[in-house]
């Protein structure tokens, strides 16, 4: 490895090597050394000529001839807290340090009349730098298209990307016939990832890249009239004081393409039509574009790094590995260019730029009728940039693909007017909510994905009902621009929402089937509703100590929990709690990991008080749940009662309640189909009931079952530790080891039992042998135990065996020797003592065994007479 490259700090190695990112965290040196350094002024002695001269002369001992990225890494800091360090040492400690600098010293440059002071050479050339290491310069605002998502299957995807398919979902929502089934899938997909980070607020978003993500979408959806201009163009739309090479590229294109546009209205090939909202709002970014870069073409550009760079280190340089996006498969997709919507494999090659057809064209048109466009900074490869992605500029040789009208996303504007409110030229919004976008509070887009969200019968009432919804009615509020909008708060008085009564009745309009098949909701919140005060339930917190440390409330889970009760299903929601201590410990060390629960987790509910734990009322499985009214019914420790039998009876509750619901559809249906009604003539389109949801398997519920009994352990626990008695019986038995399956198996060879007077269960352990070094455990825990509960030693313990006295102590006296040498008697059991007579007897199989044995019982044990008496005269009586 060459010494003089700088070790680059990767957060996820895993991903192609073109699409890693560097942490934006200090390391510990770099932290030591900021604590030490306090020289911030600058260091003016050296111009930038010298400057280079010295780090080549720093490169000697390795090579004569260094490199561009060899000598630059050997520049020295002459300012700030790392004064004196070199670059490629700061590459490697201290990248946020790098992104604050730039990013201050590129907004600076572009300010009017700013005078450039003399140690500022060093920025330039730590710019110049950084842009050698796409994974350290895709951090800088310049450079946001480039950043890297990081966040599940799409951790590879640059910000672009992802809003490229966020674009496209809104397309094929539009036009469902437009796009492939792999297409859609991706950019639902994509939707839903993009979508639960701008429901969330900007403070509960602890990853500043994520709140860079989530501004860099908020910004794309803008109207084009308020969206701000490109972060590496904004100086080409001033004064024109200074060139700017980024808009180089977009001067060859808008050339290019009013020459095509001209081609191809002589042919006479373009119909004319009214142009759309969103295509005139196009069409005027474009001569705008068009006016700032005829005015880069007459004005030379300055020597300064902003703005001679060379392709090759652009600020909008493309990512140049491929990536699958919208309109390319994995398996079509070139090496060495990044495919975008709309395109398919056979692009165009890499010397020739293929450009779109105007927004009224409907026929397509291939790249050989588009002139071939070359320039000497273009790169080698080719990369693909989509039409929707106005505010970046591609590289002079990119393949812009054709806007078709059904695959191929539309571009920003429009895109941003199918879900943002439109705009008065004065820039306000409608006051009236019923007219205007209204905000609801912790809602998830991934609330209404539908087979993992909630069912799409429930989304209407809970949002808009105002009193039995999640929601309490509009409130009007002014935001940061000082434009009125309007959002909906969380009701904090409830947990359980209950849907709307279904209609018994036709009034007018055709009932939907929606309305019969609501279900209730459970909105679990410890500590918005009942106000809990909930602890870290990690061991290595550092709040661990502070008494006055609890969790905060950060969000709503977008995870949506169906549970089964005994007629149907009801939908589970809950908070998301966060750690403040584990935060900051996350971003001061790289051990610790931000700490977030949910309410429903099992060390949350924990903390509540067990009034509040019964009130929670289901048992959760790893994905759905179960009510514990339906793990009642195996409660029953009757003969037969097994889970099976449960399942069959929840399953006939569910086909009940279902058909009761949609005969009562039907049947209104058919009142208002009547024969000879006028509603008949309108030949009414009805809604088709939902399709019955079956219950869990029987093997869910016993999983259920036995989480639900495991809390319930220290109860059962207390029950037999609170057991005693004055008469024991003490019992050993193979029978039951023999039965154990599965791993137990072969483990225990007897099983002893300690019983009192009345049946019932003091101890019971499972032994290999019954030895006294085996044994003795059980009985110091049994008498332990008596010890405690200050209960008088038993009077009486009846055995199987050890009980005889002939040639010294027994073993049962000396197992309970605390309790003999206090009084008591250990006597052989009576039923063990008539089994001593089978000796008698050859075969217990012996035909005369069971008389035998009956004639001796009735010789040892005699009834109670009067006893007796009263038994004949009830039975008598008929009782």
């Amino acid at each position: 490895m060459d010494p003089l490259l700088p070790t680059l700090s990767i957060v996820d190695t895993s991903v192609p090597q073109d699409r890693q990112q560097c942490f934006l965290k200090a390391s510990k040196d770099a932290k030591t050394l900021a604590s030490r350094n306090r020289c911030f002024e600058w260091n003016t002695s050296q111009d930038k000529k010298t400057a280079c001269e010295e780090a080549k002369k720093r490169c000697q001992h390795i090579t004569c001839t260094p490199s561009e990225v060899q000598y630059l890494g050997q520049l020295i800091l002459n300012f700030g807290k790392y004064n004196g360090q070199s670059f490629k040492w700061l590459v490697e400690n201290d990248v946020g340090y790098i992104k604050y600098v730039l990013d201050l010293h590129i907004k600076e440059r572009r300010h009017q009349g700013r005078k450039e002071g003399p140690g500022e050479y060093i920025k330039d050339l730590l710019l110049q730098y950084v842009q050698l290491f796409p994974q350290v310069s895709c951090h800088l605002e310049v450079n946001v298209e480039r950043a890297i998502y990081g966040q599940g299957r799409f951790r590879s995807f640059t910000f672009l990307e992802m809003w490229q398919w966020y674009s496209l979902h809104k397309t094929l929502q539009a036009d469902p016939q437009a796009g492939s089934a792999q297409e859609k899938k991706m950019a639902q997909e994509a939707f839903c990832s993009v979508r639960q980070w701008l429901t969330m607020k900007e403070e509960d978003i602890s990853v500043k890249t994520l709140k860079r993500f989530r501004q860099y979408i908020l910004n794309k959806e803008k109207p084009l009239e308020d969206r701000p201009l490109p972060a590496a163009a904004a100086s080409s739309s001033s004064s024109g004081s200074r060139g700017d090479g980024g808009w180089e590229d977009d001067a060859l294109l808008v050339e290019a393409l009013s020459a095509f546009e001209a081609q191809v209205e002589d042919k006479g090939s373009l119909p004319k039509k009214p142009l759309s909202f969103s295509e005139r709002q196009g069409a005027g970014e474009a001569k705008r574009r068009k006016r700032s870069c005829e005015d880069l073409s007459q004005k030379p550009h300055s020597d300064s790094p902003l703005s001679a760079a060379p392709a090759s280190t652009s600020l909008l340089e493309a990512p140049a590995s491929a990536s699958l996006v919208p309109g390319q498969s994995s398996s079509s997709a070139p090496a060495s260019a990044s495919s975008v919507p709309g395109q398919s494999s056979s692009s165009a090659p890499a010397s020739a730029s293929s450009f779109p057809a105007s927004a009224s064209s409907s026929a397509p048109v291939s790249a050989s009728s588009v002139p071939a466009l070359a320039s000497s900074s273009a790169p080698a490869s080719a990369s693909s940039v989509p039409a929707s992605a106005s505010s970046s500029a591609p590289a002079s040789n990119s393949s812009v693909p054709a806007s078709a009208s059904s695959s191929a996303p539309a571009s920003a504007s429009v895109s941003a007017s199918d879900v943002q409110p439109r705009r008065s030229s004065g820039g306000s919004t409608h006051s009236d909510p019923a007219h205007s976008e209204v905000l609801f509070e912790g809602w998830h887009k991934m609330w209404e994905s539908g087979l993992h969200g909630l069912p799409s019968a429930d989304i209407l009432w809970l949002k808009e009902d105002a009193e039995r919804g999640l929601f309490q009615r509009a409130m009007s509020y002014k935001d940061k621009h000082g434009n009125r909008k309007w959002r909906k708060v969380l009701k904090d008085d409830r947990m359980w929402f209950h849907p709307p009564e279904f209609p018994g009745v036709v009034e007018g309009k055709v009932p939907s089937a929606d309305s019969f098949f609501h279900s209730s909701v459970f909105f679990l919140r410890s500590v918005g509703v009942w106000r809990y005060s909930l602890r870290c339930p990690r061991s290595d917190c550092p709040a661990r100590t502070n008494q006055k440390a609890f969790l905060y409330r950060c969000g709503y889970s977008s995870t949506v929990r169906q549970i089964c009760h005994m007629s149907g299903w009801y939908s589970m929601l809950t908070e998301v709690l966060a750690c403040n201590a584990c935060r900051k410990a996350a971003k001061e060390s790289e051990e610790h990991t931000i700490g977030r629960f949910l309410s429903w987790d099992q060390c949350i509910l924990n903390q509540l008080s067990p009034a509040h734990r019964a009130v929670f009322p289901a048992v959760l499985t790893l994905r759905r749940g179960v009510d514990k009214q339906v793990i009642r019914l195996m409660r029953d420790r009757t003969e037969g009662n097994t889970m099976v039998k449960v399942w069959r009876q929840v399953q006939e509750s569910h086909c009940e309640d279902y058909l009761q619901r949609k005969d009562l559809y039907t049947t209104l249906l058919s009142q208002y189909n009547k024969p000879g009604k006028i509603t008949r003539s309108l030949c009414q389109q009805f809604q088709r009931p939902p399709a019955r949801r079956e219950p869990p398997s029987a093997r869910l519920m016993r999983k259920a079952f036995l989480i639900s009994e495991a809390d319930n352990i220290e109860d059962y626990r207390t029950q037999i530790m609170s057991t005693f008695g004055q008469v024991l019986k003490y019992d050993s038995t193979k029978k039951i080891c023999k039965k154990l399956s599965g791993d137990g198996k072969g483990t225990a060879e007897l099983c002893t039992n300690v019983a009192n007077e009345q049946g019932q269960i003091l101890i019971s352990v499972l032994t290999c042998e019954e030895s006294l070094e085996k044994m003795r455990p059980m009985a110091e825990g049994l008498m332990e135990r008596y010890r405690r509960a200050d209960e008088a030693p038993p009077e009486l313990m009846y055995v199987d065996r050890g009980c005889c006295r002939v040639h010294a102590v027994s073993s049962v006296e000396q197992l309970f020797s605390d309790w003999t040498d206090r009084g008591m008697l250990v006597r052989l059991d009576i039923f063990h003592w008539i089994h001593r007579f089978d000796a008698a007897l050859r075969t217990d199989h012996h035909p005369k065994y069971a008389l035998f044995k009956s004639a001796l019982s009735a010789a040892v044990f005699a009834y109670n007479k009067d006893d007796m008496a009263l038994l004949v005269q009830a039975i008598r009586a008929g009782h």
